[in-house]
Protein backbone atom coordinates (compact mmCIF):
# COMPACT_ATOMS: atom_id res chain seq x y z
CA UNK A 1 0.00 0.00 0.00
CA UNK A 2 2.81 2.40 0.88
CA UNK A 3 4.40 1.78 -2.51
CA UNK A 4 1.13 2.62 -4.26
CA UNK A 5 0.76 5.85 -2.30
CA UNK A 6 4.37 6.74 -3.06
CA UNK A 7 3.89 6.19 -6.79
CA UNK A 8 0.66 8.19 -6.76
CA UNK A 9 2.32 11.12 -5.02
CA UNK A 10 5.10 11.17 -7.58
CA UNK A 11 2.67 10.95 -10.49
CA UNK A 12 0.51 13.80 -9.17
CA UNK A 13 3.35 16.13 -8.23
CA UNK A 14 5.60 15.91 -11.26
CA UNK A 15 4.88 18.71 -13.70
CA UNK A 16 6.74 20.16 -16.64
CA UNK A 17 7.48 23.87 -16.59
CA UNK A 18 9.80 26.24 -18.42
CA UNK A 19 10.76 28.34 -15.41
CA UNK A 20 9.42 28.05 -11.92
CA UNK A 21 11.34 30.38 -9.62
CA UNK A 22 11.05 34.13 -9.22
CA UNK A 23 13.49 36.61 -10.59
CA UNK A 24 14.89 36.96 -14.03
CA UNK A 25 15.70 34.82 -16.97
CA UNK A 26 14.34 31.29 -17.11
CA UNK A 27 16.14 28.10 -17.97
CA UNK A 28 15.40 25.02 -20.00
CA UNK A 29 12.35 22.98 -19.02
CA UNK A 30 12.72 21.02 -15.79
CA UNK A 31 10.80 18.09 -14.41
CA UNK A 32 9.56 19.73 -11.25
CA UNK A 33 8.03 18.37 -8.05
CA UNK A 34 6.12 20.47 -5.54
CA UNK A 35 6.35 18.72 -2.17
CA UNK A 36 4.15 20.06 0.62
CA UNK A 37 6.26 18.74 3.49
CA UNK A 38 9.80 17.65 4.27
CA UNK A 39 8.53 14.09 4.25
CA UNK A 40 7.37 14.45 0.65
CA UNK A 41 10.66 16.10 -0.27
CA UNK A 42 12.51 13.05 1.09
CA UNK A 43 10.18 10.78 -0.86
CA UNK A 44 10.70 12.62 -4.12
CA UNK A 45 14.48 12.74 -3.70
CA UNK A 46 14.48 8.98 -3.22
CA UNK A 47 11.93 7.85 -5.78
CA UNK A 48 11.41 10.42 -8.54
CA UNK A 49 13.42 11.75 -11.44
CA UNK A 50 12.47 15.34 -10.61
CA UNK A 51 15.12 17.92 -11.48
CA UNK A 52 13.54 20.87 -9.71
CA UNK A 53 11.88 21.01 -6.31
CA UNK A 54 9.56 23.88 -5.42
CA UNK A 55 8.40 23.74 -1.83
CA UNK A 56 4.89 25.20 -1.74
CA UNK A 57 3.08 26.26 1.43
CA UNK A 58 5.71 24.57 3.58
CA UNK A 59 6.58 26.04 6.99
CA UNK A 60 10.22 25.30 7.74
CA UNK A 61 10.53 27.54 10.80
CA UNK A 62 10.39 24.58 13.20
CA UNK A 63 12.68 22.24 11.27
CA UNK A 64 14.95 20.35 13.66
CA UNK A 65 18.60 19.56 13.06
CA UNK A 66 17.74 15.87 12.84
CA UNK A 67 15.06 16.45 10.19
CA UNK A 68 17.38 18.64 8.16
CA UNK A 69 20.33 16.25 8.37
CA UNK A 70 18.21 13.41 6.97
CA UNK A 71 17.98 15.33 3.69
CA UNK A 72 21.73 15.83 3.21
CA UNK A 73 22.65 12.36 1.87
CA UNK A 74 19.50 12.27 -0.26
CA UNK A 75 20.43 15.57 -1.93
CA UNK A 76 24.01 14.44 -2.45
CA UNK A 77 23.02 11.08 -3.92
CA UNK A 78 20.33 12.47 -6.23
CA UNK A 79 21.41 12.23 -9.85
CA UNK A 80 18.61 14.51 -11.01
CA UNK A 81 18.54 17.41 -8.52
CA UNK A 82 19.29 20.70 -10.29
CA UNK A 83 17.07 23.38 -8.74
CA UNK A 84 15.59 24.03 -5.31
CA UNK A 85 13.09 26.75 -4.42
CA UNK A 86 12.24 27.52 -0.80
CA UNK A 87 10.44 30.84 -1.29
CA UNK A 88 8.53 32.11 1.76
CA UNK A 89 9.13 28.95 3.78
CA UNK A 90 10.73 30.54 6.84
CA UNK A 91 14.00 28.66 6.52
CA UNK A 92 15.83 28.47 9.85
CA UNK A 93 19.47 27.87 10.78
CA UNK A 94 19.03 24.09 10.58
CA UNK A 95 17.80 24.32 6.99
CA UNK A 96 20.66 26.64 6.05
CA UNK A 97 23.13 24.23 7.68
CA UNK A 98 21.60 21.38 5.67
CA UNK A 99 22.02 23.30 2.41
CA UNK A 100 25.64 24.14 3.19
CA UNK A 101 26.44 20.52 4.11
CA UNK A 102 24.77 19.12 0.99
CA UNK A 103 26.57 21.53 -1.33
CA UNK A 104 29.93 20.92 0.35
CA UNK A 105 29.38 17.16 0.05
CA UNK A 106 28.85 17.41 -3.70
CA UNK A 107 25.13 17.96 -4.31
CA UNK A 108 24.59 18.86 -7.96
CA UNK A 109 22.41 21.86 -7.12
CA UNK A 110 22.61 24.49 -9.87
CA UNK A 111 19.80 26.89 -8.92
CA UNK A 112 18.85 27.99 -5.40
CA UNK A 113 15.98 30.36 -4.58
CA UNK A 114 15.59 31.48 -0.97
CA UNK A 115 13.60 34.63 -1.74
CA UNK A 116 11.27 36.23 0.81
CA UNK A 117 12.97 34.64 3.80
CA UNK A 118 14.56 36.97 6.38
CA UNK A 119 18.18 35.80 6.55
CA UNK A 120 20.26 36.95 9.50
CA UNK A 121 24.05 37.15 9.41
CA UNK A 122 24.47 33.59 10.73
CA UNK A 123 22.20 32.22 8.00
CA UNK A 124 24.06 34.13 5.31
CA UNK A 125 27.35 32.84 6.71
CA UNK A 126 26.12 29.26 6.34
CA UNK A 127 24.95 30.00 2.81
CA UNK A 128 28.32 31.53 2.00
CA UNK A 129 30.02 28.31 3.13
CA UNK A 130 27.98 26.42 0.58
CA UNK A 131 28.63 28.94 -2.19
CA UNK A 132 32.37 28.78 -1.52
CA UNK A 133 32.39 24.99 -2.00
CA UNK A 134 29.91 24.68 -4.86
CA UNK A 135 31.02 23.19 -8.15
CA UNK A 136 27.59 23.43 -9.80
CA UNK A 137 25.65 26.46 -8.48
CA UNK A 138 25.23 29.21 -11.09
CA UNK A 139 22.01 30.98 -10.05
CA UNK A 140 21.22 32.43 -6.62
CA UNK A 141 17.98 34.29 -5.89
CA UNK A 142 17.82 36.22 -2.62
CA UNK A 143 14.91 38.60 -3.23
CA UNK A 144 13.67 40.42 -0.11
CA UNK A 145 15.90 38.51 2.29
CA UNK A 146 16.87 41.53 4.44
CA UNK A 147 20.42 41.44 3.08
CA UNK A 148 22.78 44.13 4.38
CA UNK A 149 26.26 45.21 3.34
CA UNK A 150 27.60 42.76 5.93
CA UNK A 151 25.74 39.93 4.19
CA UNK A 152 27.12 41.01 0.83
CA UNK A 153 30.61 40.98 2.36
CA UNK A 154 30.19 37.35 3.42
CA UNK A 155 28.82 36.32 0.03
CA UNK A 156 31.42 38.14 -2.04
CA UNK A 157 34.29 36.60 -0.07
CA UNK A 158 32.78 33.18 -0.79
CA UNK A 159 32.21 34.02 -4.44
CA UNK A 160 35.84 35.04 -4.84
CA UNK A 161 36.98 31.57 -3.76
CA UNK A 162 34.22 29.44 -5.31
CA UNK A 163 35.40 26.91 -7.91
CA UNK A 164 32.38 27.77 -10.07
CA UNK A 165 31.37 31.37 -10.68
CA UNK A 166 27.79 32.46 -10.15
CA UNK A 167 26.42 33.87 -13.41
CA UNK A 168 22.90 34.89 -12.29
CA UNK A 169 22.34 36.91 -9.11
CA UNK A 170 19.06 38.42 -7.93
CA UNK A 171 19.40 40.62 -4.84
CA UNK A 172 16.22 42.65 -5.49
CA UNK A 173 14.60 44.50 -2.58
CA UNK A 174 17.15 44.34 0.20
CA UNK A 175 19.15 46.89 2.23
CA UNK A 176 22.37 47.02 0.21
CA UNK A 177 24.04 50.44 0.03
CA UNK A 178 26.86 51.89 -2.04
CA UNK A 179 29.38 49.96 0.09
CA UNK A 180 27.79 46.62 -0.73
CA UNK A 181 27.49 47.62 -4.38
CA UNK A 182 31.22 48.39 -4.51
CA UNK A 183 32.08 45.00 -2.98
CA UNK A 184 29.76 43.21 -5.37
CA UNK A 185 31.16 45.08 -8.37
CA UNK A 186 34.74 44.26 -7.38
CA UNK A 187 33.99 40.56 -7.03
CA UNK A 188 32.04 40.30 -10.27
CA UNK A 189 34.73 42.25 -12.09
CA UNK A 190 37.36 39.79 -10.88
CA UNK A 191 35.32 36.75 -11.99
CA UNK A 192 34.17 38.32 -15.29
CA UNK A 193 31.38 35.78 -15.70
CA UNK A 194 28.18 37.52 -14.56
CA UNK A 195 25.34 37.36 -17.09
CA UNK A 196 22.31 38.50 -15.08
CA UNK A 197 22.28 40.92 -12.14
CA UNK A 198 19.29 42.48 -10.38
CA UNK A 199 20.00 44.84 -7.49
CA UNK A 200 16.82 46.89 -7.81
CA UNK A 201 15.05 48.35 -4.78
CA UNK A 202 18.23 48.74 -2.74
CA UNK A 203 19.37 52.18 -1.44
CA UNK A 204 22.46 52.25 -3.65
CA UNK A 205 22.39 55.95 -4.51
CA UNK A 206 24.47 57.48 -7.29
CA UNK A 207 27.73 56.09 -5.89
CA UNK A 208 26.38 52.54 -5.92
CA UNK A 209 25.14 52.94 -9.49
CA UNK A 210 28.55 54.27 -10.49
CA UNK A 211 30.28 51.22 -9.00
CA UNK A 212 27.98 48.77 -10.78
CA UNK A 213 28.20 50.70 -14.05
CA UNK A 214 31.80 49.59 -14.36
CA UNK A 215 30.57 46.03 -14.89
CA UNK A 216 29.48 47.00 -18.40
CA UNK A 217 33.12 47.41 -19.35
CA UNK A 218 34.63 44.72 -17.14
CA UNK A 219 32.16 41.88 -17.80
CA UNK A 220 31.66 41.12 -21.50
CA UNK A 221 29.22 38.35 -20.56
CA UNK A 222 26.72 40.70 -18.87
CA UNK A 223 23.41 40.58 -20.76
CA UNK A 224 20.86 41.77 -18.19
CA UNK A 225 21.25 44.54 -15.60
CA UNK A 226 18.45 45.85 -13.39
CA UNK A 227 19.09 48.87 -11.14
CA UNK A 228 15.52 50.06 -10.62
CA UNK A 229 14.37 52.05 -7.62
CA UNK A 230 17.82 52.63 -6.12
CA UNK A 231 17.42 56.34 -5.25
CA UNK A 232 19.62 57.40 -8.15
CA UNK A 233 19.64 60.89 -9.62
CA UNK A 234 21.23 62.68 -12.53
CA UNK A 235 24.79 61.74 -11.55
CA UNK A 236 23.94 58.05 -11.42
CA UNK A 237 22.18 58.27 -14.77
CA UNK A 238 25.20 59.95 -16.32
CA UNK A 239 27.57 57.29 -14.99
CA UNK A 240 25.39 54.41 -16.16
CA UNK A 241 24.71 55.99 -19.54
CA UNK A 242 28.40 56.76 -19.98
CA UNK A 243 29.23 53.07 -19.58
CA UNK A 244 26.81 51.85 -22.24
CA UNK A 245 29.36 52.25 -25.01
CA UNK A 246 31.62 49.78 -23.19
CA UNK A 247 29.22 46.85 -23.54
CA UNK A 248 28.44 44.98 -26.72
CA UNK A 249 26.55 42.21 -24.93
CA UNK A 250 23.93 44.11 -22.87
CA UNK A 251 20.41 43.21 -24.01
CA UNK A 252 18.25 44.05 -21.00
CA UNK A 253 18.53 47.27 -18.97
CA UNK A 254 16.12 48.45 -16.29
CA UNK A 255 16.67 51.80 -14.54
CA UNK A 256 13.06 52.60 -13.69
CA UNK A 257 11.66 54.18 -10.51
CA UNK A 258 14.60 56.55 -10.15
CA UNK A 259 12.59 59.75 -9.87
CA UNK A 260 15.57 62.08 -9.63
CA UNK A 261 16.63 61.71 -13.27
CA UNK A 262 14.41 64.40 -14.81
CA UNK A 263 14.78 65.67 -18.40
CA UNK A 264 18.56 66.00 -18.00
CA UNK A 265 18.77 62.32 -17.12
CA UNK A 266 16.82 61.55 -20.28
CA UNK A 267 19.32 63.57 -22.30
CA UNK A 268 22.21 61.74 -20.61
CA UNK A 269 20.77 58.43 -21.77
CA UNK A 270 19.80 59.79 -25.17
CA UNK A 271 23.33 60.78 -26.11
CA UNK A 272 24.75 57.38 -25.09
CA UNK A 273 22.03 54.99 -26.21
CA UNK A 274 23.16 55.35 -29.81
CA UNK A 275 26.04 53.01 -29.00
CA UNK A 276 23.80 50.41 -27.30
CA UNK A 277 22.70 48.81 -30.55
CA UNK A 278 22.15 45.35 -29.05
CA UNK A 279 19.53 46.42 -26.50
CA UNK A 280 16.31 44.42 -26.71
CA UNK A 281 14.65 45.68 -23.51
CA UNK A 282 14.84 49.11 -21.87
CA UNK A 283 12.79 50.27 -18.88
CA UNK A 284 13.02 53.95 -17.92
CA UNK A 285 9.53 54.21 -16.42
CA UNK A 286 8.90 56.55 -13.48
CA UNK A 287 11.99 58.69 -14.00
CA UNK A 288 10.31 62.12 -14.39
CA UNK A 289 11.80 62.51 -17.86
CA UNK A 290 9.14 64.85 -19.28
CA UNK A 291 8.65 65.43 -23.01
CA UNK A 292 12.24 66.49 -23.57
CA UNK A 293 13.74 63.55 -21.71
CA UNK A 294 11.51 60.98 -23.41
CA UNK A 295 12.17 62.53 -26.82
CA UNK A 296 15.91 62.37 -26.14
CA UNK A 297 15.64 58.68 -25.28
CA UNK A 298 13.67 57.97 -28.46
CA UNK A 299 16.23 59.88 -30.50
CA UNK A 300 19.07 57.98 -28.85
CA UNK A 301 17.45 54.71 -29.84
CA UNK A 302 16.86 55.71 -33.45
CA UNK A 303 19.53 53.35 -34.80
CA UNK A 304 18.58 50.42 -32.58
CA UNK A 305 17.33 47.61 -34.81
CA UNK A 306 16.94 44.94 -32.12
CA UNK A 307 14.83 46.78 -29.53
CA UNK A 308 11.71 44.76 -28.67
CA UNK A 309 10.36 46.30 -25.47
CA UNK A 310 10.54 49.96 -24.43
CA UNK A 311 8.87 51.03 -21.17
CA UNK A 312 8.41 54.76 -20.58
CA UNK A 313 5.36 54.83 -18.32
CA UNK A 314 4.72 57.60 -15.78
CA UNK A 315 7.22 60.12 -17.12
CA UNK A 316 5.11 63.31 -17.34
CA UNK A 317 5.01 63.11 -21.15
CA UNK A 318 2.30 65.18 -22.86
CA UNK A 319 0.63 65.61 -26.24
CA UNK A 320 3.76 67.38 -27.48
CA UNK A 321 5.51 64.01 -27.72
CA UNK A 322 5.58 62.48 -31.22
CA UNK A 323 6.18 58.72 -31.22
CA UNK A 324 5.09 57.90 -34.79
CA UNK A 325 8.58 58.25 -36.33
CA UNK A 326 10.00 55.96 -33.67
CA UNK A 327 7.42 53.24 -34.30
CA UNK A 328 7.88 53.52 -38.06
CA UNK A 329 11.65 53.10 -37.88
CA UNK A 330 11.73 50.19 -35.39
CA UNK A 331 10.38 47.06 -37.08
CA UNK A 332 11.43 44.76 -34.22
CA UNK A 333 9.55 46.74 -31.54
CA UNK A 334 6.88 44.58 -29.88
CA UNK A 335 5.87 46.57 -26.79
CA UNK A 336 5.85 50.32 -26.20
CA UNK A 337 4.50 51.29 -22.77
CA UNK A 338 3.45 54.93 -22.43
CA UNK A 339 0.94 54.37 -19.63
CA UNK A 340 0.20 57.04 -17.02
CA UNK A 341 1.37 59.94 -19.19
CA UNK A 342 -0.78 62.92 -20.20
CA UNK A 343 -2.21 62.33 -23.67
CA UNK A 344 -5.69 62.72 -25.16
CA UNK A 345 -7.77 61.52 -28.10
CA UNK A 346 -6.52 64.27 -30.39
CA UNK A 347 -2.96 63.04 -29.82
CA UNK A 348 -4.09 59.46 -30.39
CA UNK A 349 -5.91 60.32 -33.64
CA UNK A 350 -2.80 62.11 -34.88
CA UNK A 351 -0.78 58.96 -34.19
CA UNK A 352 -3.38 56.83 -35.97
CA UNK A 353 -3.25 59.10 -39.01
CA UNK A 354 0.55 59.10 -39.11
CA UNK A 355 0.82 55.32 -38.90
CA UNK A 356 -2.04 54.76 -41.32
CA UNK A 357 -0.60 57.13 -43.92
CA UNK A 358 2.78 55.41 -43.66
CA UNK A 359 1.42 51.86 -43.59
CA UNK A 360 2.79 50.97 -47.02
CA UNK A 361 6.27 52.08 -46.07
CA UNK A 362 7.13 50.20 -42.92
CA UNK A 363 6.66 46.85 -41.22
CA UNK A 364 6.15 46.43 -37.50
CA UNK A 365 6.10 43.64 -34.94
CA UNK A 366 4.23 45.91 -32.50
CA UNK A 367 1.63 43.97 -30.54
CA UNK A 368 1.09 46.25 -27.54
CA UNK A 369 1.06 50.05 -27.37
CA UNK A 370 0.06 50.61 -23.76
CA UNK A 371 -1.85 53.81 -23.03
CA UNK A 372 -3.49 52.93 -19.70
CA UNK A 373 -4.66 55.99 -17.74
CA UNK A 374 -3.34 58.53 -20.22
CA UNK A 375 -6.57 60.31 -21.11
CA UNK A 376 -6.91 58.33 -24.36
CA UNK A 377 -10.32 56.69 -24.75
CA UNK A 378 -10.75 52.97 -25.30
CA UNK A 379 -12.32 53.73 -28.68
CA UNK A 380 -9.21 55.48 -29.94
CA UNK A 381 -6.97 52.83 -28.39
CA UNK A 382 -8.91 50.17 -30.32
CA UNK A 383 -8.57 52.19 -33.51
CA UNK A 384 -4.83 52.49 -32.96
CA UNK A 385 -4.57 48.76 -32.33
CA UNK A 386 -6.13 48.02 -35.70
CA UNK A 387 -3.43 50.07 -37.40
CA UNK A 388 -0.45 48.26 -35.95
CA UNK A 389 -2.17 44.88 -36.22
CA UNK A 390 -2.04 45.22 -39.99
CA UNK A 391 -4.52 47.72 -41.39
CA UNK A 392 -4.37 47.36 -45.21
CA UNK A 393 -2.52 50.08 -47.07
CA UNK A 394 -4.92 52.59 -48.58
CA UNK A 395 -2.69 53.28 -51.59
CA UNK A 396 -1.12 50.68 -53.85
CA UNK A 397 -1.58 47.80 -51.45
CA UNK A 398 0.51 44.67 -51.60
CA UNK A 399 -0.78 42.46 -54.38
CA UNK A 400 -0.55 39.26 -52.35
CA UNK A 401 -3.12 40.52 -49.86
CA UNK A 402 -5.35 42.96 -51.66
CA UNK A 403 -5.79 42.04 -55.32
CA UNK A 404 -6.72 39.06 -57.43
CA UNK A 405 -3.97 37.23 -59.29
CA UNK A 406 -3.34 37.33 -63.03
CA UNK A 407 -4.76 40.77 -63.72
CA UNK A 408 -3.09 43.86 -65.11
CA UNK A 409 -4.38 45.85 -62.17
CA UNK A 410 -2.80 43.39 -59.75
CA UNK A 411 0.56 43.48 -61.52
CA UNK A 412 0.51 47.28 -61.51
CA UNK A 413 -0.31 47.36 -57.80
CA UNK A 414 2.48 44.90 -57.09
CA UNK A 415 4.99 47.01 -59.01
CA UNK A 416 3.92 50.19 -57.25
CA UNK A 417 3.82 48.54 -53.82
CA UNK A 418 7.36 47.26 -54.26
CA UNK A 419 8.51 50.72 -55.31
CA UNK A 420 7.02 52.38 -52.23
CA UNK A 421 8.73 49.89 -49.95
CA UNK A 422 12.04 51.21 -51.28
CA UNK A 423 11.47 54.52 -49.49
CA UNK A 424 14.08 54.64 -46.75
CA UNK A 425 12.73 54.66 -43.21
CA UNK A 426 14.77 57.78 -42.42
CA UNK A 427 12.77 59.75 -45.00
CA UNK A 428 9.50 58.18 -43.86
CA UNK A 429 10.25 59.20 -40.27
CA UNK A 430 11.18 62.74 -41.28
CA UNK A 431 7.92 63.30 -43.13
CA UNK A 432 5.83 61.51 -40.51
CA UNK A 433 7.30 63.70 -37.80
CA UNK A 434 6.19 66.77 -39.75
CA UNK A 435 2.77 65.25 -40.55
CA UNK A 436 3.56 65.19 -44.27
CA UNK A 437 2.95 61.48 -44.89
CA UNK A 438 0.80 62.31 -47.91
CA UNK A 439 3.98 63.34 -49.75
CA UNK A 440 5.40 59.81 -49.62
CA UNK A 441 3.42 58.49 -52.58
CA UNK A 442 4.35 61.24 -55.09
CA UNK A 443 7.97 61.16 -53.92
CA UNK A 444 8.12 57.41 -54.46
CA UNK A 445 6.54 57.83 -57.91
CA UNK A 446 9.34 60.25 -58.78
CA UNK A 447 12.01 57.88 -57.51
CA UNK A 448 12.87 60.06 -54.52
CA UNK A 449 13.38 57.46 -51.80
CA UNK A 450 16.00 58.98 -49.48
CA UNK A 451 16.85 62.25 -47.76
CA UNK A 452 19.87 62.67 -50.02
CA UNK A 453 17.72 62.33 -53.15
CA UNK A 454 15.24 64.83 -51.75
CA UNK A 455 18.06 67.31 -51.19
CA UNK A 456 19.37 66.78 -54.71
CA UNK A 457 15.93 67.30 -56.25
CA UNK A 458 14.69 70.23 -54.23
CA UNK A 459 17.43 72.29 -52.57
CA UNK A 460 17.91 75.40 -54.69
CA UNK A 461 14.56 75.05 -56.49
CA UNK A 462 12.03 74.48 -53.78
CA UNK A 463 8.91 75.95 -55.35
CA UNK A 464 9.51 74.29 -58.69
CA UNK A 465 10.17 71.05 -56.84
CA UNK A 466 6.74 71.09 -55.19
CA UNK A 467 5.00 71.42 -58.58
CA UNK A 468 7.31 69.03 -60.43
CA UNK A 469 6.85 66.27 -57.86
CA UNK A 470 3.11 67.01 -57.54
CA UNK A 471 3.29 67.23 -53.76
CA UNK A 472 -0.19 67.51 -52.16
CA UNK A 473 0.39 70.58 -50.00
CA UNK A 474 -3.23 71.66 -49.76
CA UNK A 475 -3.03 74.09 -46.85
CA UNK A 476 -0.86 76.92 -45.64
CA UNK A 477 0.08 74.87 -42.56
CA UNK A 478 1.31 71.96 -44.72
CA UNK A 479 3.32 74.34 -46.89
CA UNK A 480 4.94 75.85 -43.81
CA UNK A 481 5.81 72.41 -42.45
CA UNK A 482 7.32 71.48 -45.83
CA UNK A 483 9.43 74.65 -45.78
CA UNK A 484 10.65 73.78 -42.30
CA UNK A 485 11.68 70.31 -43.45
CA UNK A 486 13.51 71.69 -46.48
CA UNK A 487 15.24 74.39 -44.42
CA UNK A 488 16.60 71.67 -42.17
CA UNK A 489 17.71 69.43 -45.03
CA UNK A 490 19.23 72.12 -47.19
CA UNK A 491 21.14 73.67 -44.30
CA UNK A 492 23.06 70.39 -44.10
CA UNK A 493 24.52 71.16 -47.53
CA UNK A 494 25.84 74.56 -46.51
Amino acid sequence: MAAVVRALLVWVAVVFVAAWWSGGVGVQALRTCSPTSLGELKLFLQSSDCEGFGLVAVDLTQTTAEQADELVPLMVDSEHLEALSMVRTGVNANVMQMLAKAIRAGARLQVLDLSHNPLDEDSVSLLADGVKASTHLWRLNLINCHLTDAAVTLLTVAMNDAPKALTHLNFFHNSITERGAALLAATLTARRSIEFLDVGMNPLGDAGVGALSRLLHACPSLESLSISGVQAGLQGAQQLAGSLASSSSLKHLSFSKNYGLGPEGGHAFGTRLRTATNLEYLDLSMCSLGDQGVAAVLDGLRDSTKLKRLLLALNDATTNLDVAPFIITHPALEVLDLSHNRFDDAWCIGLVNSLQASACHFETALRALRLTKTGVSQQCTDQLEKVYEGLPCTSHANSDEHCSADTDECEEAADEGSKYKLVQTELVALLAQSRLESCLVPLANAGVTSKEQLKANCCGQRRACVHRLELPLSSKAETQRWETVMNTLCSELE
